[in-house]
């Protein structure tokens, strides 16, 4: 059995996700309150001047000009931050693929910050692209909890978590499932993942 993800779901999920993260609220007020600047800078500044006392002189406008433009361009790397806050809300998953084999559910997904963690992280000796996998047998779930507003599932039970290359996500021995640990899933596929869960665990 195998679960695809819903991308339109995925979407909505991140929107709703963002909408309650304190991050994404800081740097979307801070987004406004830069942009607004540069409005007035370049705007209102220089029409309220001249209705009141003509024509700015040319060295004060190449300087409310410069101001506002540099704060222009601080807008490019606030609204890149915005963009990958957004993300981290719900993780920043992606190549999912979820399926069952065994009464073993297998996951695997890449993500954004791979490559640095590669970099960072002298333990991962992976050529090619870099793959999280998470196994989790399904007859030792301990526990399954569901954030409806977050669409957020947690499974406590009986798991595998490791790297492994994108090349290598066929080949994996899931015979060393034997830690307990829990992992977050949020459910954007089809069929539903969290009833899926819910049914094997009865």
């Amino acid at each position: 059995m195998e679960f695809v993800v819903n991308k339109k779901l995925k979407k909505l999920v991140k929107i709703e996700n963002s909408k309650k993260s304190i991050a994404v609220k800081i740097v979307w007020l801070l987004e406004c309150i830069m942009f607004l600047i540069v409005i007035y800078l370049l705007f209102i500044c220089p029409i309220c001047y001249r209705l009141k006392y003509g024509e700015l002189d040319f060295d004060t406008r190449m300087i409310l000009n410069s101001i506002g433009l540099t704060v222009l361009l601080f807008l490019i790397p606030i609204s890149f931050l915005k963009y990958r806050f957004k993300n981290l809300t719900i993780g920043e998953r992606e190549y999912e693929n979820i399926k069952v084999k065994d009464n073993i559910l297998i996951y695997t997904y890449g993500i954004f910050s791979d490559m640095i963690t590669r970099n960072v992280d002298s333990t991962i000796d992976i050529d090619g692209e870099i793959r999280h996998l998470v196994a989790i047998d399904l007859n030792r779930i301990k526990n399954i909890s569901y954030n409806k507003d977050q669409h957020k599932i947690v499974v406590e039970g009986i798991m595998l978590k490791k790297y492994t290359s994108a090349s290598n996500t066929k080949n994996i021995d899931l015979s060393s499932i034997s830690e307990f640990d829990t992992f977050d899933f949020y459910d954007y596929y089809s069929p539903s993942l969290y009833e899926y869960l819910v049914s094997k665990s009865e």
